[in-house]
C-alpha cells in the first residue's frame, strides 16, 4: 500500500497510526487496505515486511522513527533519523496469518507546530512479500 496525501507525523510521548493508504494493486494484485493498514491475503511463515516513510517540512530538527506492527504486535522499529526531512524505513520477517493487518506508527521529538509530516505518494509504503 502506498500513502494518500500528506499526513501528522507521530506525537511526541505516544506512537501513532499513519493514516490515509491505498492499496498498490498495479505492483501488487489483490492488495487490501483494512483498518488502516495492509491485509495478509494468506498465511506466510516468513513473511517479508517492509515500510518506507518519507517525511518533510518539519520547521526545527529533531529525533523521528517509525515501527511495523502485525495487529497489537510491534515486529521492527525503524533507526532514528534526526533533522527536518527524512525517510525512515524498517522490516522483519515474520509469520503472518491470512487476515492480520499490518500497519505503520511514528514518533517524533518535535512539538505538533514544528514537527515535519507524512508525505504521500509511492516513496511511503507498507509491502507484505
Amino acid at each position: 500500500m502506498t500513502k494518500d496525501g500528506a499526513s501528522s507525523m507521530g506525537d511526541t510521548t505516544a506512537w501513532t497510526v499513519v493514516p490515509g493508504w491505498i492499496a498498490d494493486t498495479s505492483n501488487y494484485p489483490g492488495s487490501v487496505v483494512s483498518g488502516g493498514g495492509l491485509q495478509a491475503q494468506s498465511s506466510n511463515g516468513s513473511a517479508q515486511l517492509t515500510c518506507a516513510v518519507v517525511f518533510a517540512g518539519g520547521a526545527f530538527s529533531g529525533n523521528y522513527q517509525a515501527r511495523l506492527r502485525v495487529g497489537t504486535t510491534v515486529v521492527a522499529t525503524s533507526a532514528v533519523v534526526s533533522g527536518t526531512s527524512g525517510t525512515l524505513t524498517a522490516s522483519a520477517t515474520v509469520p503472518v496469518s491470512a487476515g492480520d493487518v499490518v500497519t505503520v506508527e511514528t514518533q517524533t521529538s518535535v512539538e505538533d507546530t514544528w514537527r515535519a509530516t507524512v508525505s504521500g505518494g509511492a516513496g511511503t509504503y507498507v509491502r507484505i512479500t
